[in-house]
């Protein structure tokens, strides 16, 4: 027998090529979920060449200072220094100041004040007194307001004096005038007129052997 053909059979005619088309189609497409799957050449193939840098961005304003950080945990205290117990070294200078007299109710009066070092010489120094005015001798190249003293000496500038007296140093261990000892020295005035009270102070300077 004969068909003929109508529109539902052609309707259906297609809808059955495209089921099975598709099917066919999709069974060609896969899911890839890693490299591994794609052809080193085909990767490869698949990335762009590197881009140019862009322009360099401008600088940012400057951020607000940082907290200041913990302070430190403090360091173990050093052993204590040595004390010279010896003579001190050569050529080191020690400095100090010295004042003398009182009142005078005549002459032959004396009047002293002690001068210490502070240090043991390795030899006693050879004494100067350079009176109010007078000029220094070679061993003594300062002033009563910058006292020097070249190794070996004590210098003794006299800065201010009241009355009439003379003014020598003296060593106090053996009471002799014009003399010092390892130790240090004394500023002795003797008043050699009127009754008026007599004073005498000043600067010193003692430089090591």
């Amino acid at each position: 027998m004969r068909r003929h053909l109508n529109y539902a059979n052609v309707v259906a005619t297609f809808a059955l090529v495209f089921a099975m088309s598709g099917g066919a189609l999709a069974a060609k497409h896969y899911l890839i979920n890693s490299t591994k799957q794609i052809n080193p050449k085909v990767i490869k193939k698949l990335k762009g060449n590197t881009g140019k840098t862009g322009k360099t961005g401008a600088t940012g304003p400057a951020g607000a200072p940082g907290a200041a950080g913990k302070e430190g945990v403090a360091g173990k205290e050093g052993p204590a220094g040595p004390f010279p117990t010896g003579n001190a070294p050569s050529g080191v200078t020690v400095r100090g100041n010295y004042a003398a007299g009182g009142p005078a109710s005549g002459t032959a009066q004396f009047f002293w004040d002690s001068i210490s070092f502070g240090f043991q010489f390795a030899s006693a120094p050879a004494a100067h007194f350079i009176k109010e005015g007078a000029t220094p001798p070679s061993q003594c190249p300062g002033t009563a307001s910058d006292p020097q003293a070249k190794p070996g000496n004590l210098c003794v500038y006299e800065d201010f004096r009241v009355g009439t007296y003379t003014a020598e140093v003296f060593d106090p261990s053996k009471g002799e005038n014009g003399l010092a000892n390892r130790w240090g020295a004394g500023v002795i005035l003797e008043k050699t007129g009127g009754t008026e009270n007599i004073s005498s102070y000043g600067t010193w300077a003692a430089t090591t052997p």
